[in-house]
C-alpha cells in the first residue's frame, strides 16, 4: 500500500511540474506598441560603416515604453529584426555608437533627445558632426 502511495504522489508531482511549465509559457504576451524604425546614419558626412542605435523613450518628459535597437550596416538601420524591434514613439533619447571602418578603430559615441511619430513606419535620418560626438581611437587588436 505505501509503494502505490508513493508513486502517485510522484505522478502528482510530474503533474504539477508539468502543468507549472505549460502555464509559465503561456504567460501575457508582451502587447506593447512596437513600430518600426529605419533610416540612415551619416558621420562627418560620411555613412557609418557598423555600430547600432538605442531609441529609449525619454523619462524626463513623461514617455514610457518598449526601448528600441537597430545595427548599423553601411549607413543604413533598421529595428525589423532585431531583439528590440520598435518604439511606440514621442519624445526620446536616441543614443549611437558608431564605428567608422571595417577595423573598428575609430569609434564615436552621440547623444540626442527627439520626438518621434507615433507610425507603424518612421523613418529618421541622422546627421552627426565630428565636432558634436566623442570621438576615440580603439586597438581593433583587443
Amino acid at each position: 500500500m505505501m509503494r502505490g502511495r508513493m508513486c502517485f504522489d510522484r505522478f502528482v508531482l510530474a503533474a504539477l511540474a508539468v502543468g507549472l511549465v505549460v502555464a509559465v509559457g503561456c504567460g501575457p504576451r508582451d502587447t506593447r506598441i512596437r513600430n518600426r524604425v529605419s533610416g540612415g546614419v551619416t558621420y562627418g558626412g560620411e555613412p557609418v560603416a557598423s555600430g547600432e542605435i538605442l531609441l529609449i523613450p525619454d523619462g524626463e518628459k513623461g514617455n514610457s515604453g518598449p526601448e528600441g535597437l537597430a545595427i548599423i550596416k553601411n549607413g543604413r538601420f533598421d529595428t525589423r529584426g532585431s531583439r528590440a524591434p520598435g518604439v511606440d514613439g514621442g519624445p526620446m533619447v536616441i543614443e549611437v555608437t558608431g564605428f567608422m571602418d571595417e577595423k573598428r578603430s575609430t569609434m564615436f559615441t552621440h547623444s540626442f533627445k527627439r520626438d518621434l511619430d507615433r507610425s507603424p513606419d518612421m523613418t529618421l535620418d541622422i546627421e552627426i558632426d565630428k565636432k558634436s560626438a566623442r570621438t576615440f581611437v580603439t586597438d581593433p587588436a583587443l
